[in-house]
């Protein structure tokens, strides 16, 4: 492993890159950042033919290229596939802003693909096995409801709690009659309950 200032047109962008979409507001506010200061935390990146490839810094990588810098610090590491894999889906479950679900498909592919078990993947990212299994809950969600969820039609806390039931139902209308079965309100398009949270 070792520190360096690599020039930006040898990094590209991992084909495996675990992030979901990124917030312009917060790429545009990191730019500005970069502009003033420079980039303050190496990327990481791993060596490849054709230069490096980023295993870690995405955005700090893409605030570079938009501020026109031609060299970033990277901490430069020998990895495996796998081993880049697992730090990217890590790395990624760090951010301040990563929806539910996305944290729950994370740790669902670190049981897929390094076989880790809940309790591992607890102690790796710092959480609760409560807080990793009702995340793995959420995996279980109709792609009807995930996308309401992604949409904060629904919040965190009720999804939680129904998450491990909602595998059997088959449309977000059949997860709403749920609500209302269990004496919940909620305005359409507004539900706001967090006293489920974990």
């Amino acid at each position: 492993m070792e520190f360096a200032e690599i020039l930006l047109s040898t990094v590209s962008v991992s084909k495996n890159n675990v992030r979901g979409k990124t917030n312009k507001a917060s790429l545009k506010d990191l730019v500005a950042s970069i502009k003033e200061k420079g980039v303050l935390v190496p990327i990481i990146v791993r060596p490849i033919k054709s230069g490096y490839e980023i295993v870690a810094g995405n955005r700090r990588y893409a605030a570079a290229v938009k501020v026109k810098l031609t060299k970033i610090p990277a901490q430069i590491k020998e990895l495996s596939d796998e081993e880049a894999k697992e730090i990217q889906i890590i790395e990624n479950l760090q951010r301040e802003d990563v929806h539910p679900i996305e944290e729950g498909i994370a740790y669902r592919k670190l049981i897929e693909q390094s076989g880790y078990d809940v309790k591992v993947i607890a102690a790796r990212v710092g959480k609760s096995e409560s807080y990793v299994r009702y995340r793995l809950y959420l995996t279980n969600l109709t792609p009807e409801a995930i996308t309401a969820f992604r949409e904060t039609k629904i919040k965190g806390g009720v999804n939680m709690r129904l998450g491990n039931n909602l595998h059997s139902l088959q449309s977000l209308n059949s997860a709403l009659c749920l609500f209302s079965f269990s004496g919940l309100r909620f305005k359409p398009g507004d539900i706001t309950l967090n006293m489920f949270y974990f």
